[in-house]
């Protein structure tokens, strides 16, 4: 049911796909600045800023091309970015042991 709102099964007019599109569905402002792509083993989503509500899963890797920053902590492998320890702290020029 499309009771509030419409659906266009058709190109509006003087609207161009992106190549990268070609063969998606997609779901897109008019100015193309915010969209959502689905086509075979892929979805894309373009937007200046997306928003998550609640608590984010992702089963696989992460790639990220920019810094990554949390509020509270960050933990790698059960150790705590923010509250770790050093073993084998020496003055001078000598390094650490791993992190705890």
């Amino acid at each position: 049911r499309y009771k509030d709102s419409f659906f266009i099964p058709d190109k509006v007019n003087g609207f161009e796909i992106a190549e990268d599109d070609t063969n998606a569905v997609i779901l897109t402002s008019l100015d193309g600045t915010t969209k959502i792509s689905v086509k075979a083993g892929q979805v894309t989503i373009t937007s200046p800023q997306t928003v998550i509500n609640g608590n984010l899963q992702v089963n696989g890797s992460i790639t990220s091309t920019d810094t990554i920053t949390s509020d509270t902590d960050v933990i790698a492998a059960g150790i705590s970015g923010k509250s770790h320890t050093h073993s084998g702290v020496e003055p001078g020029s000598g390094n650490t042991g791993v992190p705890q």
